[in-house]
């Protein structure tokens, strides 16, 4: 009697695990072929195939696992025809994945969330606590053609200005009620500088010709503008052309005297003219 009661037992109990859908048991035996043997306290063991093994066929089973590991794997067929219960680690391996994906995820989302209420109660901090007349650091932290936006901590203020140029990278001190005036003078310094350094790098590269063989000679060697007489006729403006690909580019309202004969046919001018080339 009590044999048979404990065989029952042990019977009812191996039917038992058929409910399960994922399984824990121990590594028996790896085979050449990469099949997983598994024993799981079942009538059965378990085997989990090469190609259930991974979803990449270049991965080793031998290189994770040895005998005596433990391993789960989910259940595909409790009985593969050959007396197996045939199982899918990949399988156990995706719906893992998914969980942990899910999992940080929600992580992600939590720390979004902290952080925004963090930054929330930054702000109203800053606006409760700001005075005028006291100084703050900020820094320029993003430009566009209509001003500049100044990153002050935990609020961005923005000047209106367009064709700006600025260090992003540069850190200035402001007292709030003298924001406005104070990018200004700023904005302005920032255009005569450019204004500035333009100019400085026209001069630098415009020469002076008298002839035409100094005119070729300097447009070949500068590349930039050349101040030269002129005549005013056409032809000496082609023949440059020809000869030099440059044009004329300029006749300042404010002339300057540098010859009394034209740069390309000698004959009288009274007429300086800058010449370059476009490119």
């Amino acid at each position: 009697m009590e044999e048979e009661s404990f065989e029952k037992l042990y019977n009812e109990s191996l039917n038992e695990k058929k409910f399960d859908k994922r399984i824990t048991g121990t590594v028996i035996q790896i085979s050449r072929k990469g099949e997983i043997f598994v024993d799981f306290k079942y009538k059965a063991d378990g085997i989990i195939p090469r190609k259930e093994y991974s979803d990449d066929e270049n991965k080793n089973p031998k290189d994770e696992f040895k005998p005596g590991d433990t391993i789960t794997a989910d259940v595909i067929k409790w009985n593969d025809g050959l007396g197996n219960v045939l199982l899918s680690y990949k399988k156990y391996r995706r719906e893992e994945d998914k969980k942990i994906e899910r999992e940080l995820k929600i992580k992600q989302a939590e720390e979004i969330k902290r952080q925004k209420i963090e930054r929330a109660k930054n702000i109203e901090e800053f606006w409760n606590n700001i005075k005028i007349g006291k100084a703050y650091k900020g820094t320029v932290s993003k430009i566009v053609d209509y001003g500049i936006f100044v990153d002050l901590g935990v609020v961005t203020g923005l000047a209106h200005k367009s064709e700006l140029v600025w260090d992003k990278n540069e850190k200035i001190e402001v007292k709030l009620d003298e924001l406005s005036s104070k990018i200004g003078e700023i904005l302005e310094l920032i255009q005569q500088n450019m204004f500035d350094t333009c100019k400085k790098r026209m001069e630098a590269k415009t020469t002076i010709a008298h002839n035409l063989e100094e005119f070729q000679a300097n447009m070949n060697k500068e590349q930039g503008f050349i101040k030269a007489m002129w005549c005013g006729n056409e032809e000496c403006e082609a023949k440059i052309k020809e000869l030099t690909a440059a044009k004329s580019r300029c006749m300042p309202f404010e002339q300057e005297h540098i010859g009394d004969t034209c740069v390309c046919c000698g004959k009288p001018a009274t007429k300086m003219v800058y010449w370059g080339r476009q490119y």
